[in-house]
């Protein structure tokens, strides 16, 4: 195991098949700097899967899950976007082929290809 700076990983630049991002994304406000770091160490055709917490396209969801996401705000950090928010940021970031499944309503799931 390594312990590492997300923004400043200490691998070199194309090491890993796979990165994995699992429910960590929302606590950083410069996600794109993460994405662009799993993206310099990935191998060419590396994967990338990330899964987080997501802005809810559901009306009724989206009524009872914002106060909860307002009242975690006001204690720290976090960060939520839909599927075209985190699309845009993968693309920005080199990433190909990007897919997005949501899930549970207030989840996301996203596969990109190096």
């Amino acid at each position: 195991m390594t312990v590492g700076d997300a923004f400043r990983l200490p691998f070199p630049d194309n090491s890993f098949d796979a990165v994995y991002n699992t429910l960590a994304a929302h606590e950083f406000k410069k996600i794109s700097n993460i994405i662009s770091e799993a993206y310099r160490v990935l191998k060419p055709g590396g994967r990338l899967v990330l899964y987080d917490f997501s802005y809810p396209d559901n009306l009724l969801l989206r009524y009872t899950y914002l106060p909860f996401v307002k009242h975690i705000v006001e204690l720290g950090t976090f960060f939520v976007y839909n599927g075209e928010g985190w699309r845009k940021i993968l693309k920005a970031a080199g990433f190909k082929d990007v897919e997005s499944e949501s899930l549970y309503g207030a989840s996301i799931l996203m596969r990109a290809r190096k």
